[in-house]
């Protein structure tokens, strides 16, 4: 693989701002609906400055970066594409769905995404047009674009809880009253209403054009796409994916694999040899630990001339081990969080659901080539059934170890099918923390636990 592209400066400077941000506005303890931590200072101190306002949108990166690490690595290791080698129990209830209500995972997910939606709800409450005029330096229109981005990101935390739990509490402020602190859950139906929301309160604040790695109108538009992929609007999700696939085109392999924030990256979340993450570390044998590593039906999902595979996995001594984040010394991976192959691939499974096989086909074969695979004849493909198994199948290949297999087998209800250890369908949604059910009496858990 080649090496690694330096980011620019202003991208380095983002993330050491970001680490300020921690001790600016870190949570005292885990429980999500403790909003006043004592190791914090307070919102009088923070929203008194342009700079104490933009360290606590770097805040909201870095929350993201935490759970986003554990979000990847789990969304394989529940599904087919992983399993676990190494010794941490708790990685073992999620690879064989044995998860204990009181799993740290499960409640690393469920505390972690929180984080980020209380962290977004400080930014929403102390940035209205009445308290802008007590923060010196701040102009007006950036304070707009930053409101955007705290709407996107609260949707993507409710978005990336709602794949894991089902039907959640929607916090929707940061001002809640400890004495009347229980919220009970809303209906998936209701999640979905109000993250698409929150996308279009977005959509009409952030800036048109940012570098990669900052939310702009692009990246809300993305996740749009992919919000409304899961919410059964196909149609919906293909005209929001359309004209990102033309503007993000595919590059080659080693353009979007061996480099950071290639042009077909529409957000890579960012990380630095100063603020790193973990992925390579728990994935490589060689200066890592080697806790989880690809399966017998990953490898064969793939063809012998499917130039992915290259990329895909690697091999580590004795081990082939997971190849997308290779850089445990360093710990400089970036997440593709979204990019122009799942635009492509949004599109193609919204014309296999409406029986439009020879479109499916010809988008499918759109990610193929750039993979050197062969091209697939739609004339070998009799139905939009077909040809929706083809889609999620070069969806499997194409996004694998990117966060997307278990949430799309849970979401076409395949899950059960597909997974010789998974018997029960209910536990496609993981069990809401029992610390959680504890302190919140409106709070029901999942059912079978």
């Amino acid at each position: 693989m080649g090496g690694g592209g330096l980011l620019p400066q202003p991208m380095i400077s983002f993330y050491r701002m970001a680490l300020v941000a921690l001790a600016v506005t870190s949570l005292a303890a885990c429980d999500f609906l403790e909003q006043e931590p004592q190791a914090a200072l307070s919102n009088d101190v923070i929203f008194t400055s342009a700079q104490g306002v933009e360290a606590a949108i770097a805040g909201a990166y870095n929350r993201t970066q935490g759970p986003m690490d554990d979000h990847v690595i789990f969304s394989d290791l529940a599904a087919d594409f992983a399993e676990h080698t190494g010794s941490f129990p708790s990685w073992n209830e999620v690879d064989t769905h044995n998860i204990p209500t009181n799993n740290v995972e499960a409640s690393g997910q469920y505390t972690g995404w929180y984080a980020l939606v209380n962290q977004a709800n400080l930014l929403i409450d102390n940035l209205t047009e009445d308290r802008l005029g007590g923060i010196e330096g701040l102009d007006p229109a950036r304070a707009r674009e930053i409101v955007g981005e705290a709407y996107f990101f609260r949707a993507f935390a409710h978005h990336n809880l709602t794949k894991w739990f089902g039907g959640i509490p929607l916090v929707l402020s940061s001002e809640i009253d400890p004495a009347n602190a229980n919220i009970a859950r809303s209906s998936v139906d209701q999640v979905y209403d109000q993250i698409l929301s929150d996308l279009s309160e977005a959509a009409s604040r952030v800036a048109d054009e940012r570098p990669v790695g900052f939310v702009d109108a692009d990246v809300v538009q993305a996740l749009r796409a992919r919000v409304l992929l899961f919410d059964g609007q196909y149609d919906a999700a293909a005209a929001a994916a359309a004209p990102l696939a033309a503007a993000y085109p595919l590059v080659s392999l080693d353009a979007l694999y061996g480099s950071l924030n290639s042009s077909e990256s529409i957000w890579e979340l960012q990380y630095t040899i100063l603020d790193s993450n973990s992925m390579a570390f728990f994935a490589f044998v060689t200066g890592g630990r080697f806790e989880y590593g690809p399966t017998a039906e990953a490898d064969a999902f793939y063809e012998a001339n499917d130039g992915r595979r290259e990329y895909v996995f690697a091999q580590d001594g004795n081990e082939t081990v997971i190849g997308k984040y290779f850089r445990p010394s360093t710990g400089d991976d970036h997440h593709f969080v979204l990019r122009g192959a799942e635009m492509v691939l949004i599109q193609a499974e919204a014309a296999a659901r409406r029986n439009d096989v020879a479109q499916a086909v010809a988008l499918v074969n759109v990610i193929r080539a750039r993979a050197g695979a062969s091209a697939i004849s739609a004339s070998t493909i009799g139905s939009g059934t077909a040809a929706l198994d083809l889609v999620l199948a070069e969806r499997a290949r194409e996004l694998a170890y990117e966060g997307h297999r278990w949430h799309d087998l849970v979401r076409t209800n395949r899950a059960v099918s597909t997974l010789a250890d998974l018997t029960v369908q209910n536990f496609t949604l993981w069990p809401i923390p029992q610390r959680e059910i504890d302190t919140n009496d409106l709070l029901t858990q999942n059912p079978g636990y």
